[in-house]
């Protein structure tokens, strides 16, 4: 029989790789968005160029694997099931990180397919590497980022008071004769940098033919090494300040730290290998130069196909397995198709909105036994308009409210409705104890009832100073869809997991902690305040809590 032509081969390649573009389109394009606009994944862009470079340097490198010669297509389309399934998984949930998993399962098919498990094993490292392409889930990314910004800023405080006169609170670093403090923000954790240095540590255990104990080494170090770093880059912004002032920190030179934190991230990564390299046995024989299992051909394989070239094309069997496999992916797209015009059908969730804006809450409160007012509150707009100005996320409503007790005590009320749910991601947690730098007493945190159906408040204190404290009373509110009768429990999951509901942060904060006061805060401010907004603000099917969502520090 005559061989097939050169083009066959190459249209059967080009349809497998058309068919998981095509079946990836909406998480590539997801990606796409985040690297551009999240600092902390804008190396993605390079991680698919490196796994296809290593993929290629694994095919065609001296001691390769070679060509695909005999496949297995029926595990091939195990594999691709599987990923299939949990990329109609993520159409449904919009978790990307299981969009990885199946693209690495439905990649390894293909492989598989074509040239059967053990070649596709060999392609396990660059497969793996993909994950830096993903994001990591928030809840991980947030506590981190918060972590890493109190070291960053305690490790530069540190080191800038050896020089200079400093003072720290929070996050936030002022050396003396400077005008303006400077926040340690997240960008400048160093939690973008770890997952840069993680990937870098990856690649230089695998090149460098590294026994796993020693790659685990490299990528623990990750974490003192993006430190390090981050604490070079905060050290160098604080030192120019005192130079040449802060203008030029809104500019392009802002960054301009950073091209002495990366290099020196690096050296630390090979000080690092040099010194673990010294731990290992004499003895050891040196690894692999490529790194890289060869592929012994199964018994089964016909003579001709196990004697060819490297260059050769694709053989019979590789070129059937592929083609099987194509259409299996291509079955997943169809069912890809439907899942979406299923969902689609529904439509997204409709949201409700306030029914009455925010300031529209009594401002007086009067003690419901004698009718009497017990406190009196006033707006206070110059403080709302200063809020507006530096509140980076976008807001719709936003109410800031002083309120006096009958004893003279003042209380401020914060309340801000976001469409987008923004407003989540500012807790006192966040904003006083970690960005300002006040201790909370862990024991005086207590959830306070404010009305009916088990809604609560969350009461927090904190040291604000030698006798000085901060009480919070801390909920929130969600706005929930109206029930739609006739969804499917797929369509109901879609709508809900994924999407963040309107919402609206409350906050109650007074500077002191007398118990008369807080009695009078807690039976009779809260509850009143509650029972308004459910009367004249909110629509329906409200919910009330005061837990707090993963949250990420938002800056200027």
């Amino acid at each position: 029989m005559a061989p097939a032509p050169a083009w066959v081969d190459w249209a059967v390649l080009a349809a497998g790789a058309a068919a998981v573009a095509v079946f990836f389109a909406n998480s590539f394009d997801h990606l796409l968005t985040l690297w551009s606009r999240d600092q902390n994944y804008s190396h993605g862009y390079l991680v698919l160029p490196i796994s296809l470079a290593l993929a290629l340097h694994i095919r065609y490198s001296r001691g390769g694997v070679g060509p695909p010669v005999r496949g297995e297509p029926l595990w091939g389309l195990v594999s691709i099931t599987l990923g299939g399934l949990l990329q109609l998984v993520v159409c449904i949930l919009r978790w990307p990180i299981l969009s990885y998993l199946g693209l690495v399962c439905i990649l390894r098919g293909l492989l598989t397919s074509a040239g059967g498990r053990l070649w596709a094993s060999a392609f396990n490292f660059p497969l793996v590497f993909l994950f830096f392409m993903f994001p990591a889930p928030v809840t991980w990314t947030s506590y981190a980022a918060i972590w890493l910004q109190d070291i960053v800023s305690r490790v530069s405080e540190a080191v800038l008071s050896v020089f200079f006169v400093v003072h720290r609170v929070g996050h936030s670093i002022r050396i003396a004769g400077v005008d303006s403090s400077l926040v340690v923000a997240e960008e400048c954790s160093g939690l973008g940098q770890i997952v840069c240095f993680l990937a870098f540590a990856v690649l230089m255990g695998h090149f460098f033919g590294r026994p796993m104990w020693f790659r685990v080494a490299l990528v623990v170090a990750s974490v003192p090494v993006a430190i390090a770093a981050n604490t070079l880059r905060v050290v160098l912004m604080n030192v120019a300040v005192v130079y040449f002032g802060t203008k030029w920190l809104g500019g392009t030179l802002h960054d301009a730290p950073i091209l002495f934190s990366l290099p020196v991230g690096i050296l630390l990564f090979f000080l690092i290998d040099r010194a673990l390299e010294n731990l290992l046995p004499q003895n050891s024989s040196p690894p692999l130069q490529d790194n890289m299992a060869l592929v012994v051909p199964s018994p089964e394989t016909p003579a001709r196909e196990r004697s060819a070239p490297s260059a050769a094309r694709f053989s019979p069997s590789t070129r059937r397995g592929l083609a099987i496999a194509t259409a299996g992916v291509i079955v997943g797209i169809g069912l890809e198709f439907a899942l979406k015009a299923h969902l689609d059908a529904a439509g997204e969730a409709s949201y409700p909105t306030l029914v009455r804006p925010l300031d529209t809450l009594p401002l007086t409160i009067v003690n419901p036994q004698t009718n009497e007012p017990v406190w009196r509150g006033q707006n206070n707009t110059a403080y709302r308009d200063k809020l507006l100005e530096k509140i980076s996320f976008p807001i719709d409503d936003l109410l800031v409210r002083v309120y006096q007790h009958s004893g003279g005590d003042l209380v401020h009320l914060y309340m801000v409705y976001s469409r987008a749910g923004e407003d989540r991601k500012h807790h006192p947690e966040i904003c006083i104890r970690d960005v300002n730098g006040s201790p909370e007493d862990l024991h005086f945190r207590k959830q306070i009832p404010i009305g009916p159906n088990g809604a609560q408040a969350q009461r927090f204190r904190f040291q604000k100073g030698v006798g000085r404290v901060t009480v919070v009373y801390y909920w929130h509110y969600t706005l929930m869809p109206p029930p739609q009768p006739g969804l499917t429990r797929l369509q109901q999951w879609h709508q809900r997991i994924g999407v963040t509901a309107p919402s609206i942060t409350v906050q109650v904060s007074l500077s002191s902690d007398d118990p008369r006061v807080l009695a009078a805060i807690e039976h009779q401010l809260l509850p009143q305040l509650h029972a308004a907004a459910v009367q004249q603000l909110l629509p329906p099917n409200t919910h009330t809590g005061c837990e707090r969502l993963p949250i990420a520090l938002a800056r200027e």
